[in-house]
């Protein structure tokens, strides 16, 4: 993480009774005022590493269950107003601000207004990078929208270069200098308003490079599902059966097509490379769930069978 304008603090060493107070006071100072709530009786076990940068904040957060809100009172009494965004890097929790509501999972981005009350619930262990973008930073990103609500971007979303991962992969870079530290910011700006924009982009005016890349990259990252298909994408991508269809032309093949391939792409380079894994279970990690079904379909497509396929690797390490 970034080495300049660093600050560490932990309650490791923080005797349990007191651990709470001194978290509250620590997030408070380096970050903004919030009241933290549901703590285990063993206390809150957290660690907060903060860096000032050019142009933004960074904090890495870890912590046990917990949760915390920022309510009008901690806002009346913090006169510090920003855009948070959080990337959440370990474990799975829930954010709500207003009438807004959102579950997040590893990779999922969370923005919002920290002008307005808010809360996270973590029911395990957690970790997350939270970014404080200040406000005339933040209106750069959204075209001058007001972030009024709260807005999550799935960690399947990407549009050309940008994408969560993206982002989580300049914040992990240490720069030695100020133009560094400057160009890394600017970069997560960048990917940030593109990412940001696209989603502010209701299902029914996308173009259909946009969906088509967007259905791509969840089918990619989900294949192993066994549920995967155009019901689950309609879900997930708030599109609907036609729009999705309707995106896939443009590569002249249905979506149902694409997963079924991309499957059995995966399976034949698992049954190639992996000797010890019977293609029974590789056939269920891909989300196969009839061995015979796969065989057929493996052979029409390949012209052989997957037993054959294997038998080609033997032949090799032979």
């Amino acid at each position: 993480m970034f080495s300049q304008d660093s600050v560490f603090v932990s309650t490791k060493d923080v005797p349990t009774p007191l651990a709470k107070d001194y978290w509250e006071r620590e997030i408070n100072k380096y970050v903004v005022r919030i009241d933290c709530h549901d703590i285990h009786p063993d206390g809150v076990q957290a660690s907060l590493r903060h860096n000032d940068l050019d142009l933004l904040r960074v904090n890495h957060i870890s912590a046990s269950a917990h949760s915390v809100q920022r309510s009008r009172f901690d806002i009346a009494a913090d006169d510090r107003a920003s855009v948070f965004m959080c990337l959440m890097l370990k474990g799975n929790g829930y954010s709500y601000q207003g009438n807004s509501c959102a579950n997040h999972r590893p990779g999922d981005l969370i923005m919002y207004n920290t002008a307005k009350p808010y809360g996270h619930g973590f029911p395990a262990e957690m970790e997350m990078i939270v970014v404080d973008i200040p406000h005339n930073i933040a209106n750069k990103i959204t075209g001058n929208k007001c972030v009024d609500h709260l807005i999550k971007i799935d960690s399947h979303v990407q549009f050309g270069k940008s994408s969560n991962d993206a982002i989580f992969r300049l914040l992990q870079k240490s720069p030695s200098t100020r133009s560094e530290m400057h160009s890394i910011c600017e970069q997560v700006i960048q990917h940030t308003e593109v990412l940001l924009n696209s989603s502010y982009i209701k299902s029914s005016q996308k173009s259909g490079s946009i969906l088509y890349h967007e259905c791509k990259a969840y089918i990619d990252k989900n294949l192993s599902e066994t549920e995967l298909g155009i019901e689950k994408l309609c879900d997930e991508l708030n599109t609907s059966p036609r729009q999705l269809a309707r995106a896939f032309t443009q590569s002249k093949q249905t979506v149902t097509r694409y997963i079924w391939e991309s499957r059995l792409e995966k399976s034949r380079e698992d049954i190639l490379s992996s000797i010890n894994i019977s293609i029974t279970e590789i056939a269920f990690k891909w989300g196969f769930n009839h061995s015979t079904h796969f065989s057929n379909a493996y052979k029409k497509y390949y012209g052989e069978s997957p037993s054959n396929t294997r038998k080609v690797l033997n032949g090799y390490l032979k």
